[in-house]
């Protein structure tokens, strides 16, 4: 036989042998999830009776006890009560947790958090948070200054949430510190703590600029880098400005209009960032401050703070806000033009008149923009 022929017919036995193992292994491992899957979904169905009749109080916790306390999976007891945890409250929660508890599930995360892989910690700081284990927080704590992003995102899960505001400061500091999490990103982990959260935030920025905190964070080198930081900015006042910000998101997000008055003072002193941030709030809250004169900001040389300044003004509605609108549609940026000819159209006859004026002519940007505007209200 040919050499080269018999090296051929080794190579393609073993290539051969390879991909068939491989696809032996993929097939073993689906097969291993779906029986899996299959059980797990049985224990589920027994679990599911047995936690409903413990909640209407028809087996007591020693009983419910037992039931749970056979299987040894906690990671599968874990997947079983976290929706539970998460949707019920009062006395319903208050049992579910007592029961978690009893079983072990608490010990079991415990022991993950001080012995187990990141991936393992960062999983039992979240489940930690969801079983209000206020004596893990301690622990939790330190996670915050870690330099692995994903360790410090758990935990903010796992804190975030209305029993812990206290912890809410060191929380949003280790966030924007130690990640890379956008604004969205930040405040919508944030939102976990609930709208009991705004109460906190109104008194912190009643001083406006927030305190460094009592357990200092390590300001990570990444976010100096990302956001082209020198080594002469004070990364606490970096910190800090983003901070606020957030907190005005928040406070924006839960609607919480008692801030109003108090997001209208601070527009004496914002800069153009901050402005726009509270401007977003009033119009996600759907009111603005008593005598609040919109005008100061259509003029404003920043395009975004005219563009949500045009937006307050669809809340208002008011026809005397049209002139300056009128000539907003014809300002450089699409977006400030779109939302001043929709808050000419909120003024009702009036405002369609200047659209349907500005619709007549021949060329232009307020020509254009006006036609799309009143082509959209005939749909």
């Amino acid at each position: 036989m040919d050499p080269y022929l018999k090296y051929i017919i080794v190579f393609i036995v073993i290539t051969g042998a390879l991909i068939l193992a491989i696809l032996l292994t993929i097939v073993l491992i689906r097969l291993s999830a779906f029986l899996n899957e299959n059980k797990f979904r049985v224990k589920a169905e027994e679990w599911e009776n047995a936690f409903l009749n413990y909640l209407e109080g028809d087996y007591n916790l020693e009983e419910s006890v037992r039931i749970f306390g056979r299987e040894k999976n906690y990671n599968w007891i874990w997947i079983f009560f976290y929706p539970y945890l998460n949707l019920l409250s009062g006395s319903d929660l208050n049992k579910t947790l007592a029961l978690c508890h009893a079983i072990g599930l608490v010990a079991y995360n415990k022991s993950k958090l001080r012995l187990g892989s990141v991936n393992e910690k960062a999983s039992a700081a979240r489940a930690l948070g969801s079983l209000r284990s206020r004596e893990a927080i301690p622990e939790m704590f330190n996670f915050l200054q870690s330099k692995n992003p994903l360790l410090v995102q758990a935990t903010a899960h796992g804190l975030a949430r209305p029993e812990y505001l206290d912890t809410f400061d060191p929380v949003a500091r280790a966030l924007i510190s130690n990640t890379n999490f956008t604004f969205e990103g930040i405040s919508e982990i944030l939102s976990g703590y609930g709208k009991e959260v705004c109460a906190v935030i109104v008194e912190m920025l009643k001083d406006k600029t927030a305190q460094r905190p009592q357990h200092d964070l390590a300001f990570n080198s990444r976010v100096k880098k990302n956001f082209h930081l020198t080594d002469q900015v004070d990364p606490y006042s970096f910190v800090n400005y983003y901070y606020v910000l957030i907190m005005i998101d928040l406070l924006g997000y839960f609607r919480y209009e008692r801030a109003v008055q108090l997001l209208n003072n601070m527009l004496d002193t914002a800069d153009a960032e901050t402005t726009v941030h509270i401007l977003k709030s009033f119009k996600r809250m759907g009111t603005v401050p008593p005598n609040f004169d919109i005008k100061l900001f259509l003029d404003h040389q920043y395009w975004v703070v005219r563009s949500f300044a045009a937006q307050l003004c669809s809340l208002a509605a008011d026809v005397s806000y049209n002139p300056k609108l009128e000539s907003l549609l014809s300002d450089p940026h699409w977006w400030v033009r779109y939302h001043a000819a929709e808050a000419l159209r909120s003024t009702g006859r009036e405002g369609l008149d200047v659209l349907s004026r500005k619709a007549d002519q021949s060329t232009g940007v307020s020509a254009a923009i006006s036609r799309y505007i009143l082509e959209r209200s005939v749909l």
